[in-house]
């Protein structure tokens, strides 16, 4: 295991501080809690025993952090004129938060891909139904949707750090460096 909390710190502290940044709205707040973050993972790094779960890892940290500090702090938090916002911030479930900015990526897709994929994942058409409709073989019809979700993941990818469980279920995710001030691409995702 050679990761070291530097290295970390180098590659996530961005990423880490919009996922933090998101959910409790005020920049000195967020800056705090980075620290408390980055503590807990400089003294817990070794019982990190599989160097493939150190996303979610860090994520699990920083999602616990915020909840703790919202336990802790809740009047300092919630005494804003949108309070139902800010508590619901800290549940939502970041695969409901990237299908949003997925389905604004499927209409920038090239209009071939982008039919297949509305009318294969979205309206849950068939392969051999979606063959009938675009005039393609079934093979051609899972090639093109195929195609498709390659697209769709290479514009995530380059958009945002995706936290992965190990069942491929969305832990977290936040804007890359180059988007984090700017938004993604189809804006969603920032």
């Amino acid at each position: 295991m050679g990761l070291s909390t530097q290295k970390i710190w180098e590659d996530f502290r961005t990423p880490l501080r919009s996922f933090i940044r998101r959910r409790v709205k005020d920049d000195h707040v967020a800056d705090d809690l980075l620290q408390e973050v980055f503590l807990k993972i400089h003294n817990g790094i070794g019982s990190l025993k599989d160097d493939q779960r150190l996303t979610g890892w860090l994520y699990r940290i920083a999602r616990n952090t915020i909840t703790d500090h919202f336990r802790k702090h809740p009047f300092e938090e919630l005494n804003t004129s949108n309070v139902a916002e800010r508590t619901k911030d800290v549940d939502v479930d970041p695969s409901q938060e990237l299908a949003t900015c997925l389905n604004q990526m499927v209409t920038e897709l090239p209009e071939k891909y982008r039919q297949a994929i509305e009318l294969a994942e979205l309206q849950g058409t068939t392969q051999r139904e979606l063959a009938s409709q675009l005039g393609l073989s079934v093979s051609g019809a899972k090639s093109r949707v195929h195609r498709g979700r390659e697209q769709l993941k290479k514009m995530l990818l380059s958009c945002c750090h995706v936290g992965l469980d190990s069942r491929r279920k969305v832990l977290n995710y936040a804007p890359r460096d180059e988007h984090a001030s700017r938004g993604c691409s189809s804006g969603a995702c920032g």
